[in-house]
């Protein structure tokens, strides 16, 4: 099954006083979206698909398959064209919405993707990734409750889904709930222990814990398994 991966993970500027302030990276990164869209039943290039669906205008695997190939291209637009012929051609199926609401989020159009998560939801309620993606769209609203919500179903249908507990982590953060996060990111270690994302985000609640020996250790993991940033924290930090 073919996976579209943007690694966009929130960053966490930490400050000296007992408040916490979120800085992104990347203004293009937040989280991770996962898409576990349809693969493409036809293998081939953008001319391959062009000329399928000039042959027959209601091929909805090419739409699907070129949509999918204009997503990995960054053509999120042209993309999202493709998934609403794919949708209006197969209004019953789920992964048209969505596909489509993942590109919509990569547009930043969070009213869409939030409509488009929440018809796919309605018409598959198992697929985790869906509340997975439709609790980052909520994050980025600032609707910290829903996501949170969103987070535990995923993790309810997926409880080995190690990016659901980070995330998850991090908006309880944002809550304040410093204990509720510290036991996510442990979480996400355990599932993921090459995961340095999982480290640093357990540092960072190692230092809102007044734990700044476990802060700067697990800061230093992240490092050595290849988040570079968490070399900048620890200069600041922990020398």
């Amino acid at each position: 099954m073919r996976h579209f991966k943007m690694r966009i993970f929130l960053t966490i500027s930490l400050c000296l006083s007992n408040s916490f302030i979120f800085s992104q990276m990347d203004e293009n990164m937040y989280y991770s979206i996962h898409s576990n869209a349809v693969p493409p039943k036809k293998e081939g290039t953008m001319e391959d698909f062009n000329k399928a669906i000039e042959k027959n205008p209601k091929d909805e695997v090419a739409y699907i398959s070129r949509g999918n190939l204009k997503f990995q291209l960054q053509d999120y637009r042209g993309a999202i064209q493709d998934y609403t012929m794919y949708v209006e051609l197969k209004s019953g199926e789920s992964d048209g919405y969505f596909n489509r609401g993942i590109a919509k989020e990569n547009i930043k159009d969070h009213t869409g993707a939030i409509t488009d998560l929440d018809k796919s939801i309605e018409i598959n309620s198992t697929n985790p990734n869906s509340y997975f993606n439709r609790a980052i769209v909520k994050g980025n609203l600032n609707d910290l409750n829903g996501a949170v919500l969103d987070y535990d179903k995923a993790i309810e249908l997926n409880p080995k889904f190690s990016d659901a507990f980070i995330n998850r982590g991090l908006v309880k953060i944002r809550l304040a709930d410093f204990i509720g996060a510290y036991k996510d990111a442990d979480k996400a270690v355990e599932l993921n222990p090459k995961s340095s994302y999982a480290y640093f985000n357990r540092g960072i609640v190692k230092y809102y814990l007044n734990n700044k020996e476990g802060c700067c250790l697990d800061l230093s993991k992240a490092g050595e398994l290849g988040y570079s940033k968490a070399y900048d924290v620890i200069k600041k930090y922990c020398n």
